[in-house]
C-alpha cells in the first residue's frame, strides 16, 4: 500500500488541483489578515457583487455567506 505523495496519481492530482480552495484568511483590503468567519456578512455580500474576484475568493465568499 502506498502512503503520501506516491499514493496520488497524476489524474487524481489534476482533479484535486482543478477545484477551488476554501481560503481561511482575507488577503487584501480593510479585512486583510482576518479569518473569513470573522468578517461581517455585509462586507461579504458587497464583495460577492464585485467582478474582480478569482475562483478561490468567489468560492470562499459563497461558502461563508451560504454556509
Amino acid at each position: 500500500m502506498l502512503i503520501g505523495p506516491a499514493a496520488v496519481d497524476n489524474k487524481m492530482m489534476m482533479e484535486i488541483s482543478s477545484k477551488p480552495v476554501l481560503l481561511s484568511r482575507m488577503y487584501f483590503g480593510k479585512h486583510k489578515g482576518q479569518l473569513f468567519r470573522d468578517i461581517p456578512k455585509d462586507y461579504l455580500k458587497w464583495l460577492s457583487g464585485t467582478d474582480d474576484q478569482d475562483e478561490d475568493m468567489r468560492f470562499t465568499v459563497g461558502h461563508y455567506l451560504n454556509g
